[in-house]
Parts: C-alpha cells; sequence; structure tokens
C-alpha cells in the first residue's frame, strides 16, 4: 500500500534533508505536511476500496438470508444486528450495492415466489399467503397487484 510512493519518498528525503542541513520551523513542518497529506490519500484510497468490498459482501449476505428466510417473518433490524451493524448502514449499503433496500428484495423475493406458486400450482391462495411470508392472503394480494398490476385470480386464470 504504502511502497513504491515516490510522493513518500521526496517527503522523507526533505525531512532528511531538513534534520541533515538544517531548516527553520516552517520548512520542517511544511515537509511533515507532505508526509501527512500523501498518507492521508492512500488510507482514503484504500477505505474506499475496502468500504466496497465489504458492502458487497454484506449484500450477498443479506440477500442469501432473505431468500432461504422470506417465508419466515423477518426483520432488517434483526439481520443488522446478527450483523453487528445498524439497521441504518444496512439498508444504505444494501441499496448502494443493488439499488433497492432490503425491504424492496424482501418483497421482490416473496411476490416472485407467490407468482409462480399462483401460476403453476393448485394450493389455496391463503397456503400461498402462509408460505411465502405474508401475514394472509389479503396482504399477498395487495402486494402482487402493486408488484404486477394484476390480482392473483388474474395470474391462475388470465
Amino acid at each position: 500500500m504504502i511502497k513504491n510512493k515516490p510522493e513518500l519518498q521526496s517527503g522523507f528525503e526533505k525531512m532528511a534533508d531538513i534534520f541533515s542541513y538544517g531548516g527553520n520551523i516552517y520548512s520542517e513542518l511544511s515537509a511533515a505536511l507532505d508526509i501527512v497529506s500523501e498518507f492521508f490519500h492512500v488510507c482514503r484510497a484504500q477505505n474506499e476500496k475496502t468500504a466496497k468490498r465489504s458492502g458487497k459482501i454484506l449484500s450477498e449476505k443479506v440477500r442469501t438470508y432473505i431468500e432461504q428466510n422470506y417465508a419466515d417473518s423477518i426483520k432488517i433490524e434483526d439481520i443488522a444486528a446478527d450483523n453487528f451493524i445498524s439497521e441504518g448502514y444496512l439498508s444504505h449499503a444494501f441499496k448502494a450495492e443493488t439499488g433497492i433496500s432490503p425491504r424492496e428484495y424482501l418483497t421482490h423475493t416473496r411476490c416472485t415466489r407467490a407468482y409462480e406458486l399462483i401460476r403453476y400450482t393448485a394450493m389455496k391462495l391463503s397456503d400461498i399467503a402462509e408460505s411465502t411470508g405474508f401475514c394472509n392472503r389479503s396482504d399477498m394480494s395487495r402486494k402482487i397487484r402493486e408488484y404486477y398490476g394484476v390480482t392473483p385470480s388474474e395470474i391462475r386464470f388470465g
């Protein structure tokens, strides 16, 4: 990370010259500031790379968790607590990576699975609602209508 940085090398050489040949406080401060400034830029760039990588890992963990547990009562605050982060940070990192919030992803997953079950099985709508994590049949119908623009009956018979 720090190796092969000519700006740092230059700053350290400047400091060495000042100490070897003498200099005033302003030249010492100037050289020290050059070094600190370069360290800041290097560390900031490294921190941004790490943040992007950890956001991607976190988003993948959340997606996997939702896909495996969508039928259960999922609270985003519980996912955040399991990952030792705040709900706000989880939502921000997930949305930055995926473009949607964790709640929207949960709704998407539930609606997608419910649509498949309505379309390709003869299960009762109340059973589908229960197996996909909706509170009840009317909650599922409302969400599907919002999400797809059609009712469950239209999906099944249309």
